[in-house]
């Protein structure tokens, strides 16, 4: 039999001739266009989004991503089938061919890992305390909260901090789905490794691309319930005695660097939080949990691509990134209304956010030239989070939800459709 290279998936024709052909049009999944209209995704009516055309707004942002994910499935090599069992097959497949190569290569695969962090992120291990774990199977200390906490017992000196927390609540909720989004774009950096990779086996990068893909798909046709029992990877950042530890694991080697990835920007995300450990404790027991995490993926990708687009230097994504939510709640949620309106304010903030970082990494750079420090980088974490009350007590977690194990991808859909998030960010409780 002739496998095919191409095939047409979910009526959506992928050939060689396609830009002289009409695309027929694609369409999201029911269940994520329900969730839009009824405000049941990870950020719920945000108030960064463009007012009056959230439902519109989501769903362009979901269907260009979508488009560009079944591009990608399309290039997988002998593709027999757009059937989801079949797809759900061959993803295990691929999975277990995998894993059973990586066994005998595991210190070599996190050695690359932290090659890779050290060349996106101009960092290295004097700078930052990072662990890479393969493992076969993710055991974490501090398990991920399944819903946001209910913190019934805290008490508020007013209705203005219950509001100005409420704030800070949906600020960090849109600060995780930037951090996915942004953790899926430069997880592409793998790249700058791949000829390591390569020499290790050249097996590999082909498999790293089908898992990767198909997982990406799977998520956007599958209403998939979270379990912290079936998860790919994890990643925690302890801020004990003021010096962040990035804690990664994952099963394979693209889900171990895309855990590390995002605990980067965990480090760095901490200047978007508020300055008081009771308040940070409060605010990521809230909007940190394991519901929201494949619906900030899913928006998150787009979300990024937007704050980025404009940006002429991609080195300094990262540090850009933190200047923006390094600004107070308010000016935080009216840059973004102006950037994802796409307004012409809107498209000057980003570059002006860059010049300003860009003017800052130059006289750093004059610094360490004069102190001959090389060790010197973005990433002092020191310095970083010298103004915040943390302690041991805060650890920022976050988990591979879409597990590349059985259970992610054989599991029961919810066919009764249940809310995706429980609470919906409209509704949460937080008194």
């Amino acid at each position: 039999m002739m496998l095919k290279r191409n095939f047409q998936l979910e009526t959506y024709l992928l050939s060689k001739n396609i830009d002289k052909m009409e695309k027929p049009k694609l369409e999201l999944p029911r269940f994520i266009t329900d969730s839009i209209k009824t405000n049941k995704t990870s950020l719920g009516l945000h108030p960064s989004f463009p007012s009056g055309h959230e439902d519109s707004f989501l769903g362009k942002l979901l269907l260009k991503r979508y488009e560009e994910i079944v591009r990608n499935v399309a290039k997988i090599h002998n593709l027999e089938s757009n059937k989801k069992d079949y797809l759900i097959d061959r993803l295990n497949s691929d999975l277990h061919e995998c894993r059973l190569i990586e066994k005998s290569i595991k210190p070599e695969l996190e050695k690359i890992c932290i090659d890779c962090l050290s060349i996106i992120f101009d960092l290295n291990e004097s700078i930052i305390n990072i662990d890479c774990k393969l493992v076969d199977k993710v055991k974490v200390d501090i398990k991920p909260n399944i819903e946001p906490l209910p913190l019934e017992d805290c008490y508020f000196e007013s209705i203005e901090e219950i509001d100005s927390l409420e704030k800070e609540v949906y600020k960090r909720r849109m600060i995780n789905a930037l951090i996915q989004g942004g953790s899926v774009r430069f997880l592409k950096e793998y790249k700058l490794v791949v000829d390591k990779l390569y020499d290790l086996n050249q097996r590999l990068p082909e498999l790293y691309y089908n898992i990767m893909t198909l997982n990406e798909y799977l998520t956007f046709t599958k209403e998939v319930i979270p379990s912290v029992h079936a998860l790919a990877g994890f990643v925690s950042v302890n801020f004990s005695n003021g010096e962040p530890k990035i804690t990664s694991q994952g099963l394979i080697f693209p889900v171990l660097l895309f855990e590390s990835i995002k605990g980067a920007f965990e480090v760095v995300s901490v200047i978007g939080l508020p300055k008081s450990s009771e308040n940070i404790e409060y605010v990521i027991g809230k909007a940190d949990f394991l519901l929201a995490e494949n619906w900030d993926r899913r928006l998150g990708v787009g979300l990024w691509d937007l704050v980025t687009k404009n940006i002429k230097n991609t080195d300094l994504d990262l540090e850009i990134f933190s200047k923006l939510i390094s600004s107070d709640v308010d000016t935080f949620n009216k840059q973004l209304k102006e950037i994802f309106s796409n307004t012409k304010v809107g498209n000057t903030i980003i570059p002006n956010i860059e010049a300003e970082v860009s003017k800052n990494k130059k006289l750093r750079e004059i610094h360490n030239s004069i102190k001959n420090d090389e060790k010197q980088s973005y990433f002092t974490p020191e310095e970083l989070i010298a103004e915040y009350d943390i302690d041991e007590a805060v650890t920022t977690t976050s988990v591979g939800d879409y597990t590349y194990d059985v259970p992610a991808f054989g599991d029961k859909e919810s066919l009764d459709r249940k809310n995706v998030i429980k609470n919906g960010q409209m509704e949460w409780n937080i008194n």
